[in-house]
């Protein structure tokens, strides 16, 4: 095998090291008020694919169902005793695989399903680098049900990111500034060297702030064009014409005020590099207008977005469970 630094390993070390990392993955399912009918597609796929899996409910309303579905597949499961956000939920399963031995993880969504093999092409892809080089984590495509355009790996540019989408047979390996959690295969290791992710964020930007704080410690990214998930669109979209069509997730308007609160706290910490903050800036300025101009109800929508704003100019420490939280709690 020739190896991404240019390198040559023999196919008997390949194979150890490969089926070894194998056996010491573990999937964790993220969970909350899921529609079950992907949920069961999704479970299917994991027991076809013989991984370990460890399933985290926050607190969801059919969470007795999604317990008894899980154990259909013989799969671990964590009640959360109230929904304490995606972080949460992920710091439990990690804690999970920690204390199972576990070397390596893949957090997963509960409406992404994998392809055939795509965890095989994220195992492949992490042990094709050389160890020396920092490679932290190497990351899905994904494809969207309802015939929209699949997602794009990113790269970071001036007030812009930089779109990496995948051809549909494409093997290649894209170096990227960061990945989204779903579909991402991690190394504890590494996880041990960066750290947990921030309880406090509770949803968003969960991903986003611990990529950036592991980019920060010299760790190195890469989306895998060969190992595909396909994601069902579980929000409400319309389109908008601003320079282009444009196709918009549509929110609860709570989940606004963690949008802008979490992303004028991370303009603030050391870790946040220039291109990055300036092109969420513009992500918030596109948010703002689509969602107080076209997205009802607007004032709903301005109210938290303000909101938000006014909450992210405080110290993370001075933050505390609010109306947007007991409604996050209740509805995610």
């Amino acid at each position: 095998m020739i190896k991404n630094d240019g390198t040559q390993e023999s196919t008997t070390t390949q194979a150890t090291r490969f089926f070894s990392a194998l056996e010491k993955t573990y999937v964790i399912v993220v969970t909350f008020n899921p529609d079950l009918e992907v949920l069961k597609a999704q479970f299917t796929r994991l027991t076809e694919e013989n991984v370990k899996v460890v399933v985290v409910d926050n607190h969801s309303m059919s969470r007795n169902d999604i317990s008894n579905l899980a154990s259909e597949h013989a799969f671990e499961v964590i009640c959360l005793s109230a929904n304490k956000g995606i972080a949460v939920a992920h710091n439990a399963g990690i804690e999970y695989v920690r204390s199972k031995g576990g070397k390596y993880l893949i957090i997963l969504d509960q409406d992404s399903i994998p392809e055939r093999h795509a965890f095989v092409a994220l195992v492949e892809s992490f042990f094709s680098f050389d160890p020396s080089q920092k490679t932290g984590a190497v990351g899905s495509s994904y494809t969207l049900q309802e015939g929209h355009k699949g997602s794009s790996f990113v790269r970071f540019g001036w007030f812009h990111f930089n779109k990496i989408f995948c051809d549909l047979a494409s093997t290649t390996l894209h170096e990227v500034d960061f990945l989204i959690s779903s579909g991402t295969f991690i190394p504890v290791s590494v996880i041990d060297d960066v750290g947990m992710m921030r309880e406090e964020l509770f949803i968003d930007h969960v991903d986003t702030e611990w990529f950036l704080r592991a980019k920060y410690k010299g760790y190195r990214f890469f989306g895998c064009c060969s190992a595909r998930l396909t994601h069902a669109l579980g929000e409400r979209t319309v389109r908008v014409w601003f320079g282009r069509w444009r196709t918009v997730p549509v929110h609860k308007g709570f989940r606004y005020f963690y949008t802008f609160r979490n992303s004028m706290w991370l303009y603030r910490q050391k870790y946040a590099p220039g291109k990055w903050i300036s092109a969420d800036v513009m992500r918030l300025v596109y948010i703002f207008m689509f969602s107080s101009l076209f997205v009802s109800p607007r004032s709903d929508n301005i109210k938290w977005m303000f909101k938000g704003l006014r909450a992210g100019l405080k110290d993370i420490k001075h933050w505390s469970t609010t109306e947007v939280t007991r409604q996050a709690q209740d509805v995610g």
